[in-house]
């Protein structure tokens, strides 16, 4: 499914908008709840259905499709966060609750991308909104900005002098690392890759 899009190790730019490979991605995730009730995490692997060429109904379809299967979490991570917003006021203006199963992230690789992104992130009304701190170019304070935020991940070779203050005040280690800062999210859950 990547063939054209990925040249010498980067993105050539092309986005795919494919209908038919939401079922298909949905139709490799479990097809209930785990034994031991937790939810299944699920991360889209080159997926950032917020580019500006994917439409609104596409982002419904998955938004349904995983409204559907209410033991799996979408954590829906992008640098888009006006869109990410934007689309969240679009859905409330239709009608369209945001599911509880889809989390909404936002990429913060440094203290300019936190103030741009975060506000953004706060008007989106999902349960669960998390930052994923990579790559870390420097230092991040974000503690007086998280608001409902519930956690942070941090991970992939942090400059050395990079610290991130999401309520913990160890500095960040070299090399890559991933920690998950707890506030409020209540059980750790396995990841599927779509």
């Amino acid at each position: 499914p990547y063939a054209g899009l990925v040249r010498d190790g980067r993105w050539t730019g092309e986005v795919r908008v494919d209908p038919d490979r939401i079922s298909a991605a949905f139709a490799t995730l479990p097809k209930g709840p785990r034994r031991d009730g937790r939810q299944t995490r699920v991360f889209g692997s080159m997926f950032d259905p917020l580019h500006a060429e994917v439409p609104y109904p596409f982002l419904d379809r998955v938004f349904s499709e995983v409204e559907a299967r209410p033991w799996i979490v979408l954590q829906l991570l992008t640098k888009r966060a006006e869109r990410l917003a934007e689309y969240a006021k679009d859905r409330a203006k239709r009608g369209l609750m945001w599911p509880a199963n889809v989390w909404a992230g936002v990429t913060v690789e440094d203290q300019r991308r936190a103030d741009e992104r975060i506000p953004q992130l706060l008007q989106v009304p999902a349960v669960v909104r998390f930052l994923s701190v990579e790559p870390m170019l420097g230092a991040i304070d974000v503690s007086d900005s998280l608001g409902s935020a519930y956690w942070c991940e941090e991970c992939d070779k942090p400059a050395p002098d990079a610290k991130c203050s999401c309520g913990n005040t160890a500095p960040m280690q070299t090399g890559f690392q991933r920690r998950l800062e707890q506030r409020e999210l209540r059980d750790a859950a396995e990841y599927e890759d779509i």
